[in-house]
C-alpha cells in the first residue's frame, strides 16, 4: 500500500508531547469523530539535528514472540508511514526472543547510530539490551510489564496492573462501594494486584480486601462464595482471565448473587474487543485505555496487513510516534525529554514515564453492556 493510501486511512490522533507552558484544553476537547489530525502544541524553537534520526526497533522476529513481534513491527512502520520526516530511519532489529539476541540486536543497533532503542519485548531482553546500550548513554523504552526490568537508561511502556487496579477501584469507590473482595491467581501477577489492591485501599481508608487465590487452574467456588457472604463484600475485583471470570459470576449468579448485589470488576486481561462475553458478566466494569482511537489504527492495520492487529501491537505505533514527534522538534532523547510531566498522547488514550521508568496511562472506565463493550466513563485527557 502506498503512502498516499495509508494516508486516507490514517489514525485520527497520533502521538503528541504535551507541554506544561501552554493551554492544551483545546486540543482535548476536539471531537473523537473528527477527521482532521490535531495540531500539537507549540514548544520553544530548537535547532533541528543535521544529521539523520536514527531510532532502533528491537523485538523478536524469530523464535519466542516472533508473532507479536512482526505485529509491532508492522504497527511501527504504520507510524513512520504517517509521520516520519525524510531524515527520520526506523531500524528494525531481530532480538531472535532472547536475552542475549537482545544483547547482540543492541550493538548492531548503536553501531549504525541509534539515537533511542524501542523494545525489547519480554522483561529479561530489557534488562540486557540495558545494560548494552548504558556506556553508550542510549535510552531504551521497553514494551515490558515488569518494573523490575527499568533502569536509570530504560523505561517499561506495557500496561502496568498498577494503573489499572487504582483506576478501577476509585472508581468502584466513586460508586459508593466499600467492601471488596478479590480474586487472583497463585503467581507473581496474581501477588501484584494484591499488593496493589491493598496499597490503594489503605489510601483511601477502605476496609482491607479479602484476597481469594487460585492454587491450580480451577477455583473452589463454594469456597469463595462463603468468603464473599462472610466478608459482606460489595463488589469482586476478578484478576483473572475471561474464562475463568465468566465461571466464576456463573456461579456466583447461581447463588443468587447478581451484579446488581455484588459488582464485577476487572482489569485489562479483559480488553480484548475480538473476544465475546458471557452473560454472567453483563454490567461488569473494567479499567482500560478508550478504545476510540485504537479502533481507527485497528482498521488502518487490517487494511494494510489483511489481519486483526493483536492487542499490544498498538504499543510499536505510539513509541514510534513518540519518537518522530520528538525528532520533529528537534529534541534529544535525554531522559528529561522522556519523562516531561505532561506526557504524550496515543493510540492508547495519554501516557507519561515517571523518573522512575514506569509507565502512567489515564484509562477509561469499560463496561459490559446488551452483548458489548461501552465506555462507562471516558479517559482523562491530560495529567
Amino acid at each position: 500500500m502506498t503512502k498516499f493510501l495509508i494516508q486516507c486511512f490514517a489514525v485520527v490522533l497520533l502521538v503528541f508531547t504535551l507541554n506544561g507552558c501552554v493551554q492544551t484544553s483545546q486540543t482535548w476537547k476536539e471531537s473523537a469523530g473528527s477527521s482532521t489530525v490535531l495540531p500539537s502544541p507549540s514548544l520553544p524553537d530548537r535547532q533541528i539535528q543535521s544529521h539523520p534520526v536514527e531510532v532502533a526497533l528491537l523485538v523478536p522476529l524469530s523464535g519466542r514472540g516472533r508473532d507479536l513481534g512482526q505485529a509491532i513491527l508492522n504497527a511501527a512502520q504504520l507510524a513512520v508511514f504517517d509521520m516520519a520526516p525524510q531524515d527520520f530511519q526506523l531500524i528494525p532489529r531481530d532480538t531472535q526472543g532472547t536475552p542475549f539476541g537482545a544483547q547482540i540486536a543492541t550493538q548492531e543497533a548503536i553501531n549504525n547510530g541509534a539515537d533511542l532503542i524501542l523494545g525489547p519485548l519480554f522483561s529479561n531482553s530489557v534488562k540486557s539490551a540495558s545494560a548494552a546500550a548504558a556506556p553508550h548513554n542510549i535510552n531504551i523504552i521497553g514494551f515490558t510489564t515488569d518494573s523490575h526490568a527499568v533502569s536509570y537508561n530504560s523505561f517499561a511502556m506495557g500496561f502496568l496492573p498498577s494503573t489499572q487496579v487504582e483506576t478501577i477501584l476509585r472508581y468502584a469507590m466513586e460508586q459508593k462501594h466499600q467492601r471488596f473482595s478479590i480474586v487472583v491467581q497463585n503467581n507473581q501477577y496474581g501477588a501484584l494486584v494484591s499488593k496493589n489492591v491493598r496499597q490503594v485501599l489503605s489510601r483511601q481508608n477502605v476496609p482491607s480486601p479479602h484476597v481469594h487465590t487460585i492454587d491450580g487452574e480451577t477455583p473452589d467456588l463454594n469456597r469463595l462464595y462463603n468468603e464473599i457472604l462472610s466478608s459482606h463484600s460489595q463488589a469482586i475485583l476478578l484478576a483473572v482471565d475471561m474464562t475463568t471470570a465468566i465461571s466464576i459470576s456463573n456461579y456466583l449468579l447461581s447463588k443468587g448473587l447478581p451484579n446488581q448485589v455484588l459488582q464485577r470488576l476487572g482489569l485489562g486481561l479483559w480488553d480484548d474487543a475480538q473476544r465475546t462475553y458471557s452473560s454472567a458478566l453483563e454490567g461488569a466494569w473494567y479499567a482500560a485505555p478508550s478504545p476510540l482511537q485504537r479502533d481507527r489504527f485497528t482498521r488502518l492495520y487490517e487494511n494494510t496487513y489483511d489481519v486483526p492487529p493483536p492487542r499490544l501491537a498498538s504499543m510499536g505505533y505510539d513509541a514510534t510516534a513518540l519518537a518522530i514527534s520528538l525528532a520533529k522538534r528537534g529534541i534529544k532523547y535525554s531522559k528529561d525529554d522522556l519523562i516531561r510531566p505532561n506526557g504524550f498522547y496515543g493510540l492508547d488514550g495519554i501516557f507519561r514515564f515517571r523518573p522512575n521508568g514506569l509507565v502512567e496511562r489515564g484509562l477509561a472506565i469499560m463496561e459490559f453492556s446488551r452483548g458489548r463493550t461501552i465506555i462507562r466513563q471516558d479517559s482523562p485527557k491530560s495529567f
